[in-house]
């Protein structure tokens, strides 16, 4: 499955605890993506439900309490396997008084298959 082999590469097992949810997940922990879920989803079925990944790329200016705060938050849900870093990059301003992050990272949801 590539989807697996993209998680893979960022070393995820699955959400942490933290962000866990105690339904609508897939077997990964990640939430899942349309309407409910099926009761006639087999175990096999259930364990491989497909995966998208939603990137998202932002640039944080942390002099902002704003935008500390949220670049604060994705870096919780990174360390808690609940999406996955993509990329991180500090950015320097010449005169060395402001730091700005790029940061781009990915949302990880299960998405159901319409019943066949």
């Amino acid at each position: 499955m590539q989807e697996s082999r993209i998680l893979n590469q960022f070393d995820t097992g699955g959400v942490g605890v933290k962000y866990r949810q105690s339904s609508r997940t897939t077997s990964q922990g990640f939430p899942i993506l349309g309407g409910p879920g099926s009761p006639n989803t087999t175990q096999d079925e259930y364990e491989n439900i497909p995966l998208l990944l939603n990137v998202k790329v932002k640039i944080f200016d942390l002099s902002s309490p704003e935008e500390l705060k949220e670049y604060t938050d994705v870096r919780d849900l990174i360390a808690n396997r609940a999406c996955v870093q993509l990329d991180r990059t500090k950015l320097i301003s010449d005169d060395g008084k402001k730091i700005s992050i790029h940061m781009e990272w990915a949302d990880i949801q299960g998405k159901m298959l319409p019943s066949k």
